[in-house]
């Protein structure tokens, strides 16, 4: 520190530059600057050291009580093995005496009978208020759930029903269950029709 006093004050404020001090002030300033720089240099590097010291202190110490914790499960591990190898032996003699139970109580099953559902029989006009009735909660579900692409042909759909009503061959017949069932109403002309069309016939040739 004492070699500060020997130099000029152009070298002295060339050092203070280069660890970022200022330079302003008396060659006397300068010099009390510089050397209290060293001294946090100092400081600074104690610390350093003391830490150093510290971590290398412990390092072996750390590795023992680990290496510690590493062979006590090992020794656990071997205890539980010899716990499970006496065990199994009185666990296979269990499992072996419930199955033997078990045979000779199980009796043999009956054969499943299959039973076929009736068929559905419903009229056109039934058909109509259920395809109304669908129709109009996939309208309500698609408004709740802003499925706005799908209102245009619902709707749709519910007006063109409700005018001209539903058939069976119909895809929305089929999709609620009713495209292949029995109907009531069916389009059979009655007994006599074609008799009574045939003497209308005759009759106008006569004439």
């Amino acid at each position: 520190m004492s070699s500060y006093a020997s130099q000029t004050v152009t070298q002295l404020k060339d050092i203070l530059k280069s660890r970022g001090l200022p330079i302003n002030g008396v060659k006397a300033d300068l010099i009390v600057r510089l050397e209290e720089s060293d001294q946090i240099d100092a400081e600074l590097d104690d610390e350093e050291d003391t830490a150093i010291t510290t971590t290398t202190t412990t390092a072996p110490v750390e590795a023992e009580t680990a290496k510690e914790e590493e062979s006590a499960p090992a020794t656990t591990t071997t205890e539980e093995h010899k716990e499970e190898s006496v065990a199994a032996p009185v666990a296979e003699t269990d499992k072996a005496a419930d199955e033997s139970k078990t045979t000779e109580s199980v009796e043999p099953e009956a054969p499943a009978t299959t039973t076929q559902e009736p068929k559905k029989t419903i009229t056109l006009e039934e058909l109509k208020a259920a395809a109304i009735d669908f129709l109009t909660k996939k309208i309500a579900r698609a408004k709740k759930f802003g499925n706005e692409s799908e209102l245009p042909g619902l709707e749709g759909s519910l007006k063109r029903i409700e005018k001209f009503g539903i058939s069976f061959e119909s895809s929305l017949a089929k999709e609620l269950g009713y495209g292949t069932v029995e109907t009531k109403e069916k389009f059979v002309r009655k007994p006599g029709h074609f008799k009574n069309k045939n003497k209308n016939k005759n009759r106008n040739n006569r004439r």
